[in-house]
């Protein structure tokens, strides 16, 4: 008869874990999920800053080596090394371009040097 009770008893208190657990597995689920949209929230809003941040890079190197070249020394001549490399020409073909862009009939008066002949040495 005390067994019957003690199963009684245990199937009485079994009963009432069985919500209790059921509540701790759906605390469990809710906070599973939260973390997962936390997570999703978290990756989109990596996302977007590292868009950002490409893009505000795009714009820096597009504005900051021009600053940088007006703001050196002119004897420098960063702004005429900077030229050929843009045209993919030489220092003395883009100089040619850049003056026949700016005024049409100016090259046809820049005497052409021959580079085949040496240059006279200079008298020490």
């Amino acid at each position: 008869m005390l067994a019957r009770q003690s199963r009684a008893a245990q199937s009485i208190a079994n009963c009432w874990r069985k919500p209790l657990a059921m509540d701790d597995a759906g605390s469990r689920l809710d906070a599973a999920l939260a973390r997962s949209q936390l997570v999703h929230k978290h990756n989109l809003e990596l996302k977007r800053n590292r868009i950002a941040f490409f893009v505000a890079g795009i714009v820096l190197w597009s504005i900051l080596p021009g600053a940088v070249a007006r703001s050196l020394p002119i004897s420098w001549a960063i702004a005429e090394r900077i030229a050929p490399r843009m045209l993919g020409l030489n220092l003395w073909d883009a100089g040619r371009d850049m003056m026949a862009k700016a005024n049409p009939d100016l090259p046809r008066q820049v005497a052409v040097p021959d580079r085949r002949k040496p240059l006279p040495a200079a008298a020490n």
